[in-house]
């Protein structure tokens, strides 16, 4: 039921701390503005998950909500097109 675009990503440990969560969603973003004309991409993420909110700070999102849901609370964070 959710309407609104949402990146997710995983990377295996091995490759932790190296930037490329960092390259990935500043990336994926951009691409989902430019060829996709997408105002809103929103990122959800684990309240515990300190790097994973740094990441998304970092690469212009906004942190926009706490939901509750059957899997516990989730932060929503929200990347919005400049016009």
């Amino acid at each position: 039921g959710q309407i609104e675009p949402e990146i997710k990503y995983v990377l295996r440990r091995e490759h932790w701390g190296k930037g490329l969560a960092q390259e990935l969603v500043a990336a994926t973003c951009g691409h989902a503005h430019q060829v996709w004309n997408l105002e809103v991409i929103i990122a959800t993420v684990h309240p515990d998950n300190d790097v994973s909110h740094h990441v998304l700070q970092k690469a212009g999102f906004i942190r926009v909500a706490d939901r509750v849901d059957e899997d516990g609370t989730t932060v929503v964070w929200e990347h919005r097109l400049l016009k």
